[in-house]
């Protein structure tokens, strides 16, 4: 169990640190965070012993991001680029639902 607690004090301090350091170079710490998530995660820099334990809490850390991000986004803003992002949303969908058909296609698929 120190383990655990270890390699997650660890990250903590990690994010902290790397947060606190982009705060001081004028960026948002939000990139220290990602950062950290890269150091961790896909480069593995570090070599942790308790992937599911880490797995799970990087999720739970994911949901603490996009609560961070939603927090910073005021309805005043959200009324003003509303029509365009439902417009821009949309025409993504189609033109993804279009190339994915396309591509099946093309790979042997059969249209539905």
């Amino acid at each position: 169990m120190h383990n655990v607690f270890a390699e997650i004090s660890l990250v903590i301090v990690l994010a902290g640190t790397l947060g606190i350091a982009l705060h001081i170079l004028r960026q948002p710490p939000i990139i220290g965070y990602i950062l950290t998530g890269l150091v961790i995660g896909p480069l593995g820099y570090l070599q942790l012993n308790n992937a599911g334990t880490l797995s799970a809490l990087s999720e739970i850390g994911i949901t603490l991001l996009l609560f961070m991000v939603g927090l910073e986004l005021s309805l005043k803003d959200l009324r003003h680029i509303g029509k365009v992002a439902v417009i821009l949303g949309i025409t993504q969908v189609a033109v993804m639902v279009v190339l994915g058909a396309g591509l099946a296609y093309g790979l042997g698929g059969a249209w539905p």
